[in-house]
């Protein structure tokens, strides 16, 4: 189990918005929650790469903070989060992949 020394960023990104002509546009929202910081599992990275992603850490929060969010942020590197559980002690693990950037 890991202790919540460290912040993370959950990112929620949302598109149902549009601009003027209609085109949907993302628009982002953060919160910043305690979380503990794990390595990946054996399994879970030779799971996942049979499925072609690469499970680099893994986070744990409160399952009160997290709502879905399908982005994180920690120490300034974006990581998408390729699958979430919740563990049995009260809490929720995301597994995370560092994000690639758009363009």
């Amino acid at each position: 189990m890991a202790d919540f020394n460290d912040e993370l960023t959950l990112v929620k990104v949302e598109t149902d918005t549009t601009d003027e002509i209609g085109n949907p546009i993302a628009v982002e929202s953060s919160a910043t929650v305690l979380c503990g910081v794990k390595s990946v599992t054996r399994a879970e990275f030779w799971g996942s790469a049979q499925t072609n992603m690469k499970p680099e850490i893994v986070f744990e929060v409160y399952p009160y903070d997290y709502d879905g969010e399908t982005v994180v942020e920690f120490a300034g590197v974006r990581y998408s989060v390729i699958r979430s559980f919740r563990n049995s002690h009260e809490r929720m693990e995301l597994i995370c992949e560092r994000k690639v950037r758009d363009g």
